[in-house]
């Protein structure tokens, strides 16, 4: 079953942007090639956090909303 993006939206009641840093890329194109799956990688950062800066930070409600969101995916995800 695949997620669109506007059901991501709906979900997440915040607009989506799909973002894919190089990094990235080879991990997880060898997982889904090798098992035959669709990835999603979801982040629940913002755009001043500076992730692995020395000013680094992460704004503690959005770990709550992250992980609020995760379960209502999950929920669609095994429900449709």
């Amino acid at each position: 079953m695949s997620v669109s993006m506007s059901q991501l939206r709906n979900i997440l009641a915040r607009r989506v942007v799909m973002v894919i840093p190089a990094m990235v890329l080879i991990p997880v194109g060898a997982l889904a090639q090798t098992h035959r799956i669709d990835v999603a990688l979801l982040g629940f950062g913002l755009p001043d956090d500076a992730i692995h800066a020395p000013n680094e930070r992460f704004y503690l409600p959005n770990l709550l909303r992250g992980t609020e969101a995760c379960i209502e995916l999950y929920w669609y995800l095994g429900h449709g």
